[in-house]
């Protein structure tokens, strides 16, 4: 009898795993998938370089997206600047830096009357 019990009860909960993900992924739950959903924010600074980073929050592993003046989560509302620094929780470390990109080299402008 307890064995029938328990297998009733593990099948109760996948049963309800398998229900709560579906509604879930009906609602944009591949935004949870990591493996799925990582990408790159490419952020221009103001000292001219590129600053490359997760879309992972650091909360839950959402995707974060750029919203104006900061990199917002949409799961759970964390806040971003946009140097990845959290502004606002519930995450409370700063998005990965995948990289840093320097500024783009400038190609030497001619002078008026200076020969090329």
């Amino acid at each position: 009898m307890a064995l029938q019990r328990r297998d009733l009860l593990m099948g109760l909960l996948t049963w309800g795993l398998a229900v709560l993900g579906g509604k879930a992924r009906a609602h944009g739950s591949e935004q949870h998938d990591p493996d799925a959903a990582a990408g790159e924010l490419v952020i221009p600074q103001a000292d001219g370089t590129t600053l490359v980073l997760s879309n992972l929050c650091t909360h839950q592993s959402c995707v974060v997206e750029r919203q104006e003046d900061a990199l917002v989560c949409p799961c759970h509302g964390s806040r971003f600047d946009l140097t990845g620094q959290p502004t606002r929780g519930p995450a409370r470390r700063p998005l990965r830096v995948l990289r840093r990109e320097p500024r783009e080299p400038q190609e030497p402008q001619e002078s008026p009357g200076q020969p090329a």
